[in-house]
C-alpha cells in the first residue's frame, strides 16, 4: 500500500476550480516531482495534502489518504498529529513562514517540542544536528540569529531543518532550492537523496528546475492549468515526452545574450570601497564582541544600458550590496548615482532619486502588501512620484506594466495571495518598471519562476534595457540566467570580490578556484560543491 494516495483531488476558489481531478500515489523511498509553469496548481496540490490551503480555497472533491489518515475533512487534532510528525513541508517563501520575532534556534526547537518532549540539553543538540544537516557549517553560532539576519538561502535551510526535525515519513518540498546558490543546492538535494535512501523517506518535490527533476526524481507528473497532463517515469519523460506542453517545458531555457552597451555610455552607479558590517552581540548586556563583514570593501560601477551580474553563494553579501546601492542599508564608503553621492542626500532628494532607481526584492510575497490590490501595489509608486497623473492615466500605466510582464490587465483587481509565487514575482517587476526608472537592482528576480517564464522575463528585461537604456545590478545564484543577461560579472565570497570581468570571459576562462566551483556546480553535475560561505 502506498504511503500517499490522491484520487480526484480538486481545489476551488468559490465557483472557480484551479485544480481539477488530480490523481497520483507516492511510495516510501520514492521521489515524485510535480512540474509545470507558475499557476499550474503545483503548490495548491501540495498544500491540500496537509490541508493548508489559503483563505477562500476549498477541496470540493477528491480523496487524500496519508499513511492511515484521511486528510480531507479531518479534525484539527488529527491534522496537528500529522503535520510535522508524519509529513514535513518546506514552503516556497521562507521569510513569510518563519516568525520574525523568534530566533531560529527557538523555532526549530518549537517544531520538535510540539510532537515530543525532549530534555533541554538533548533538545539543543538535536537543533544543532538538524541545522547542520540542512547545510549550516556554524549551526551552534546561528541559534540566536533572527530570520532577517540571515540570507534568503540560509532562511530556506532553516525551513528544511524544521521540516526534518521530527523524522517524517513524507517530505513535501515546494521549491526547496529556489533561494539557494548552486553549490548549496547540490548539498541540500544530496542530503534529501541520502535521507530518502537511509530512512525510506517519501519525497514530493515541487520545482520548476527540470535539471533537478532529471537527477533526483523517480517519477514526474506534469501539470497544466490545474490538471495532470502527463505522468511517467523520469527517464521516459525526458527521452520521449508525449504531451505538447511537456515538450514545451523541456525546450524552455533562457538563451541569447544582451545587446552591446552603447559606446560612450555614462556611468549610472559608482560604488567605491563599500563596507557593511553587522555587530555580533553576546551576554546579558549585549556587548559587541565582533562583526559580520557582510560587505567588505566592494567596488562596482554600472553604465547606462549595462547589466552587472553579482554572483556568489548565499551569505556572500549580494543582497546587502544591492540594498546599499540604493541606500536602503547603512554603509561605509562612497556610492554615487549619476554623479550624486547618496550619502550626502537628504530625505527629500533621496525620495526623488528613488523614482529613477528601483528594486525588485528576492521575496515577492514578503514585499507585497496583502491588504492592497495588485493595481494599488503597482500604482503606489506613481502616486508618490507622479502625483499629477489622473486616475485614468494611472490605471492605463498599471495595465500596460502588468501586460509587459505577462499578466492580464484584470489582475489589477485581485490580491497577492491569489497568485502563485512566480506570478507574484512578475507583479514585483511590474511595480518597478511602471515608473520607467533608469536603474534597477534585481535581487533574484527569476528565482521563483519556471524555465519558460524565466526565458520570457529575461527577454523582457533585455527589451526594456535596450528601449530605455536601463542599467541593472542583477543579483542571482542562477548562472544560466546571469549568462543570458549580464555584460559583466562580479563574484563575491564572504563579502569580498574574488573575481570580476566580462561575462563571457568569466564563464569560459574563470581564474579563481571559487568561481570555477560555482560554474562547475551550475553547468555540470550538482554533486560538485564549492566552499561553504
Amino acid at each position: 500500500m502506498s504511503l500517499l494516495e490522491v484520487e480526484g483531488l480538486s481545489v476551488a476558489f468559490g465557483p472557480k476550480h484551479v485544480v481539477r481531478n488530480v490523481c497520483f500515489t507516492l511510495d516510501r523511498g520514492e521521489t515524485l516531482a510535480l512540474v509545470g509553469e507558475s499557476g499550474s496548481g503545483k503548490s495548491l496540490t501540495a498544500l491540500s495534502l496537509l490541508q493548508l490551503l489559503p483563505p477562500g480555497a476549498t477541496n470540493p472533491g477528491g480523496r487524500i489518504k496519508l499513511a492511515e489518515y484521511e486528510m480531507i475533512n479531518s479534525s484539527s487534532h488529527v491534522l496537528r498529529r500529522v503535520r510535522g510528525a508524519v509529513a514535513g513541508i518546506v514552503f516556497q517563501e521562507p521569510m513569510t513562514s518563519l516568525n520574525p520575532l523568534h530566533r531560529v534556534g527557538y523555532q526549530v526547537a518549537e517544531a520538535i517540542m510540539l510532537h515530543r518532549p525532549v530534555p533541554r540539553l538533548q533538545l539543543r543538540s538535536r537543533v544543532i544536528e538538524v541545522l547542520t544537516q540542512a547545510g549550516f557549517a556554524d549551526a551552534e553560532h546561528r541559534l540566536a540569529a533572527y530570520p532577517h539576519q540571515l540570507s534568503g538561502g540560509q532562511r530556506q535551510r532553516v525551513m528544511i531543518a524544521i521540516a526534518l526535525a521530527n523524522d517524517p515519513a513524507l517530505l513535501i518540498a515546494d521549491e526547496p532550492t529556489t533561494a539557494l546558490d548552486v553549490t548549496i543546492q547540490a548539498r541540500i538535494l544530496k542530503l534529501l537523496a541520502s535521507l530518502k535512501a537511509a530512512r525510506g523517506l517519501a519525497l514530493l518535490l515541487i520545482t520548476h528546475d527540470l535539471s533537478i527533476v532529471r537527477r533526483y526524481a523517480d517519477r514526474v507528473c506534469v501539470m497544466q492549468n490545474g490538471e495532470i497532463v502527463e505522468a511517467e517515469r523520469v527517464e521516459r519523460i525526458f527521452r520521449s515526452p508525449k504531451h505538447p506542453y511537456t515538450r514545451h517545458l523541456l525546450s524552455s531555457e533562457p538563451r541569447g545574450r544582451p545587446a552591446a552597451v552603447p559606446k560612450g555610455a555614462q556611468t549610472l552607479l559608482d560604488a567605491e570601497s563599500v563596507r557593511v558590517h553587522f555587530p555580533i552581540r553576546r551576554g546579558i548586556l549585549r556587548r559587541t564582541i565582533g562583526y559580520v563583514r557582510a560587505v567588505d570593501g566592494v567596488s562596482i560601477s554600472i553604465r547606462t544600458g549595462e547589466t552587472v551580474g553579482l554572483v556568489g553563494e548565499s551569505g556572500s553579501g549580494k543582497t546587502t550590496m544591492g540594498l546599499a546601492a540604493l541606500r536602503l542599508q547603512p554603509y561605509q564608503g562612497r556610492i554615487a548615482f549619476e554623479g550624486r553621492d547618496l550619502g550626502l542626500l537628504g530625505s527629500r532628494a533621496l525620495r526623488q532619486l528613488r523614482g529613477h532607481a528601483q528594486m525588485v526584492f528576492q521575496d515577492p510575497f514578503g514585499s507585497l502588501s496583502p491588504r492592497m490590490s495588485v493595481g494599488d501595489i503597482v500604482a503606489e509608486g506613481l502616486t508618490i512620484h507622479e502625483p499629477t497623473l489622473s486616475r485614468a492615466d494611472r490605471a492605463r500605466r498599471v495595465a500596460a506594466a502588468l501586460e509587459e510582464v505577462g499578466l492580464t490587465a484584470d489582475s489589477a483587481d485581485r490580491y497577492p495571495h491569489e497568485f502563485s509565487g512566480g506570478q507574484r514575482q512578475r507583479i514585483a517587476i511590474a511595480r518597478a518598471i511602471v515608473l520607467k526608472p533608469r536603474f534597477i537592482v534585481l535581487d533574484e528576480p527569476t528565482s521563483a519562476l519556471d524555465l519558460s517564464v524565466q526565458a520570457q522575463i529575461v527577454a523582457l528585461l533585455r527589451e526594456l534595457q535596450e528601449a530605455h537604456q536601463l542599467g541593472y545590478l542583477f543579483i542571482s545564484h542562477d548562472l544560466r540566467v546571469v549568462r543570458a543577461l549580464a555584460h559583466r560579472i562580479v563574484v563575491l565570497r564572504q563579502g569580498q570580490v574574488v573575481e570580476e570581468g566580462n561575462a563571457e570571459t568569466i564563464f569560459t576562462r574563470p581564474q579563481a578556484g571559487y568561481t570555477r566551483a560555482l560554474i562547475a556546480a551550475a553547468f555540470l553535475e550538482p554533486a560538485v560543491a564549492g566552499p561553504e560561505s
